[in-house]
């Protein structure tokens, strides 16, 4: 189990990090308070059957087998955040890292929900920058997960279609990740407007309009650029091939044989240990259109 100062440190780095990328404001707590002070709770269990027993208690949907788990808190807290520290064992400073970037998802929505997609994605992207992962490990990542195939027609529209989603077998911590890496790439400012546009939705009543309204004018741009996630997708694993050949053919000739066993059975991501922090400047008027 990490000990405090291990867990004080990663938290507070993907505090930093989650507000480089995203923005987070004194305007979010989602109750009357103080605007300069917002409360989580971590709960850790070092006894996996403990764990499972606390859910079976206090969670009306049951025990599920999960390793972390967030949620939206009563009283004066954002949220409580678990993990289950036994089973996550030498991994579990990642997820409790992970399920305080849903807490923060929280904060920065007023406590409203999100598609799982971003919630997840958003989850495993600041988790994956704070590791020193790049784009291209989203990618590929997200290629893997589903063998090496990039499902056809693979545009946001389509992917926030259920039975899409569920036909070409996606996975909201694979693809999830890549959408959000794609949108920070691109200087979109999605999951920006995503986050005011729910806090709107809120405050005004509206229904999910303005929310619709963004998913709308997203899907709009992205006819424009013939679906520019799936290109963007494209290039990231032409890039990542020639790199791979590039490292193949440089390897001294004892090792080559090695090497093309090792490439048979799995694609090698060669990682870019530089870090990835998108600076923002956030747009006046929610639904702009957005210019790198």
């Amino acid at each position: 189990m990490p000990n405090e100062n291990e867990i004080r440190k990663s938290l507070t780095d993907v505090l930093i990090l989650f507000d480089k990328t995203f923005g987070l404001k004194t305007d979010n707590i989602p109750f009357k308070g103080d605007a300069n002070q917002a409360n989580f709770r971590l709960f850790l269990f070092e006894d996996a059957q403990k764990y499972k027993e606390f859910f079976n208690r206090h969670e009306k949907n049951g025990f599920t087998n999960h390793v972390g788990f967030a949620q939206g808190a009563e009283l004066s807290y954002i949220s409580n955040m678990y993990v289950n520290t036994e089973k996550t064992l030498n991994d579990s400073l990642s997820t409790i890292k992970h399920e305080f970037v849903h807490a923060l998802t929280f904060y920065a929505t007023g406590k409203m929900g999100i598609k799982n997609v971003f919630l997840e994605g958003i989850a495993m992207y600041i988790v994956g920058l704070s590791e020193r992962k790049t784009s291209t490990d989203f990618v590929s990542s997200f290629i893997h997960s589903v063998k090496g195939k990039v499902p056809k027609d693979l545009s946001l529209k389509n992917i926030m279609n259920p039975e899409y989603f569920k036909e070409n077998q996606l996975n909201s911590y694979t693809i999830g990740p890549a959408l959000i890496a794609y949108f920070e790439e691109k200087n979109l400012y999605f999951i920006e407007n995503l986050f005011d546009a729910i806090k709107y939705d809120k405050k005004n009543s509206t229904s999910g309009h303005y929310f619709n309204q963004m998913m709308k004018n997203i899907y709009k741009e992205e006819e424009n650029n013939n679906n520019g996630f799936q290109k963007w997708v494209d290039l990231k694993l032409e890039a990542n091939s020639k790199r791979q050949k590039r490292s193949f053919d440089n390897q001294p000739n004892l090792l080559k044989q090695v090497w093309a066993g090792f490439y048979s059975e799995e694609r090698i991501s060669t990682k870019n240990h530089s870090s990835y922090y998108p600076q923002k400047q956030y747009p006046s008027e929610l639904y702009s259109n957005r210019q790198p």
